[in-house]
């Protein structure tokens, strides 16, 4: 019988196995977000069960203060792992406290593509952004509802933006262009004094002529529209990329392969290493004078700046690492191998219960064979569908001529 209030450190604890399984391995994929108000620290990954990945994309958190266990929050269900069709997440892009907004950054056919992810939506996932060969910078400023981009050139929405419409369409209308063709890995406007009245940061990560990394720190205005030489040099970091930076109390924080660093501005010369810890993602929180961060070997840490005590809240790479024994996703029963009204879908040996619809096929399918009757039907975007043309309980139907082209029905409609 599987216990699901027990705690585990191995699968095999909780009983039948792969159908019961321990929710305490995570792998941690790019990003990370804090929401001081729930006490929460957000990160993105997959389970592990046993060295083997298992289920979707995950959103999961683990307490501020250290005190807990790794817990699910949600299971991105927008992602399309086969076929022509696919789209995969790999990073939380960026969180929203004040708002309790999530984007992600995922790859998509030939593209990737940010954009905010609510879970509790039909839509899933609305697109705002497809970074394809360049990096996105964003800076959301929740307490100016402001939105400061950098792709293809440096924008300054006034408003959060949420919609591609906010971006481009007719509700772009406010925006302003700060400087053409700039791109950035990340900006903040939280400094304040030097030469300007509104001052903008920004990081550049790129290559030099022998193919070696390196960010620049660059500083301008924030108010001077198209102005030309606005923006310039404060610090180069060579052979390396920054992973994160934030401002605080005009102090510019940064993360890199090489650790956290604090430097002051305009005095680069200054700089003062908190940690040499590898890290991949960082984010500050101005209340606590904390930076919240994951490290390349899979930690979740934190670090007063002022005090400099850390704490690991959570290492995916421990046996001592706990989590609780689980039903895997959709099953149920006191041996979790009830998959009620739902298809059984396997993932490198790991069982889904994935429910179905009314018409008794799968609400969410990988490839067109899950949706049975193949090859009438077609798996797009998660959902299984007739064919072209085609109609009926099993799609197989068709008011015309069925031809074939390369194993694949069409359907001819017959014109009156």
């Amino acid at each position: 019988m599987v216990q699901c209030s027990i705690t585990c450190s191995q699968s095999y604890e909780c009983g039948n196995v792969p159908y019961s399984i321990c929710k305490n391995k995570f792998d941690l994929y790019q990003g990370i977000g804090v929401d001081p108000e729930q006490g929460k620290v957000f990160v993105i990954g997959k389970f592990n069960a046993s060295g083997v990945q298992y289920g979707n994309v995950t959103i999961a958190s683990v307490p501020m203060n250290g005190v807990g266990i790794l817990k699910t929050e949600f299971t991105i269900k927008s992602d399309v792992t086969q076929g022509s069709a696919f789209r995969n997440t790999y990073q939380l892009f960026k969180y929203l406290p004040k708002s309790k907004t999530f984007l992600t950054q995922g790859g998509e056919r030939l593209s990737f593509v940010v954009g905010i992810y609510d879970d509790k939506s039909n839509i899933k996932l609305t697109p705002l952004w497809y970074p394809r060969g360049y990096q996105l910078g964003a800076y959301f400023d929740e307490v100016n509802q402001l939105t400061y981009t950098c792709d293809f050139d440096l924008k300054v929405f006034q408003k959060i933006v949420r919609t591609q419409d906010d971006l481009f369409g007719s509700n772009s209308s406010n925006s302003k262009i700060i400087q053409n063709s700039t791109q950035c890995f990340g900006l903040s406007n939280a400094y304040t004094g030097g030469n300007f009245n509104n001052t903008i940061i920004l990081v550049q990560n790129k290559f030099n002529d022998t193919g070696a990394k390196y960010s620049t720190f660059l500083m301008g205005s924030a108010d001077c529209v198209l102005c030309s030489r606005q923006f310039y040099s404060l610090y180069k970091l060579n052979n390396e990329w920054v992973t994160g930076f934030h401002i605080f109390n005009n102090k510019i924080y940064y993360s890199s392969s090489s650790g956290i660093t604090q430097m002051n501005v305009p005095g680069t010369d200054q700089r003062y290493t908190l940690t040499n810890e590898s890290i991949e993602s960082f984010e500050f929180v101005n209340s606590e004078k904390t930076i919240y961060y994951i490290t390349t070997n899979g930690k979740i840490k934190k670090i007063n700046v002022e005090t400099l005590i850390s704490s690991t809240l959570y290492d995916s790479f421990s046996d001592k690492s706990l989590g609780v024994c689980e039903c895997a996703p959709g099953f149920s029963g006191i041996y979790c191998n009830q998959c009620i009204n739902g298809t059984i879908q396997w993932d490198n040996g790991n069982p889904t219960c994935v429910k179905n619809t009314d018409n008794g096929r799968p609400s969410v399918c990988q490839a067109d064979w899950q949706c049975g009757n193949s090859p009438y039907f077609l798996c797009l975007n998660n959902e299984c569908l007739c064919r072209s043309e085609f109609f009926g309980v099993k799609c197989d139907q068709c008011q015309g001529n069925i031809t074939w082209e390369n194993g694949i029905p069409v359907c001819g409609i017959l014109h009156k």
